[in-house]
């Protein structure tokens, strides 16, 4: 098994434990939720959702329309804008991997600033930037390197996952699309919530961050 299947692999079962986790304090609700998926398409949904799960709506929200099937809508809009939504209008935003796509801390905390308005819990995961390998490229340590140097070898080399891109312009949009957070900046981006470590090969290659009342789970670790 090359380290490309076996990454997939690894980020399969993480997010499978993930789910099941964010699906474990959906029940604690004692209702049937209403999630807004901030970047959240029905391909992930359909790895996991049955008749039976504890939800009574999900939107959808990504850059592009979705077909959907009940109790899933999709709508087309921007994370760092929310403000089609009143405050307290879901009972949960779930967000995965979508932070580090948004642009700058800026618009993060814009991001982050919306999801905390307009729910009144959330469960949002987002990979961790001194995770040594860069999971875009499976190279070690290529994600550190200043984002004109990534421009650099991607526009020279075939880079992990990523073949060489065809013009500057491409490589500098795939260096500079990206970009991961620190623990400490979570505490900005959501104060007084619980950060849970994901970990991968005994490194936290993610974290998860939430403000459900219970700060323990099996299986991970609270900070």
């Amino acid at each position: 098994m090359n380290l490309s299947s076996t990454v997939t692999s690894l980020e399969k079962a993480a997010r499978n434990d993930r789910h099941r986790l964010f699906m474990a304090f959906v029940l604690s609700l004692d209702k049937p939720a209403t999630i807004l998926d901030v970047g959240g398409t029905t391909e992930y949904w359909k790895a996991f959702f049955t008749p039976a799960s504890p939800i009574r709506r999900v939107v959808l929200l990504n850059t592009f329309e979705q077909r959907v099937f009940p109790p899933f809508e999709s709508v087309t809009g921007d994370a760092c804008d929310l403000s089609r939504y009143a405050g307290r209008s879901f009972d949960v935003v779930f967000s995965n991997s979508v932070l580090g796509h948004v642009g700058g801390f800026s618009h993060q905390l814009q991001m982050a600033t919306e999801i905390r308005r307009v729910a009144f819990h959330y469960f949002v995961q987002t990979p961790n930037h001194a995770f040594p390998i860069d999971w875009r490229t499976l190279v070690p340590f290529f994600h550190l390197l200043p984002v004109g140097v990534q421009a650099r070898c991607f526009q020279s080399l075939a880079m992990g996952r990523y073949s060489k891109a065809k013009s500057r312009e491409e490589a500098e949009e795939w260096a500079s699309r990206v970009r991961n957070v620190r623990r400490k900046e979570l505490r900005v981006l959501f104060p007084g919530a619980t950060v849970i470590d994901e970990r991968m090969l005994g490194w936290t290659k993610s974290f998860m961050v939430h403000n459900f009342p219970q700060t323990r789970a099996a299986g991970f670790r609270d900070l």
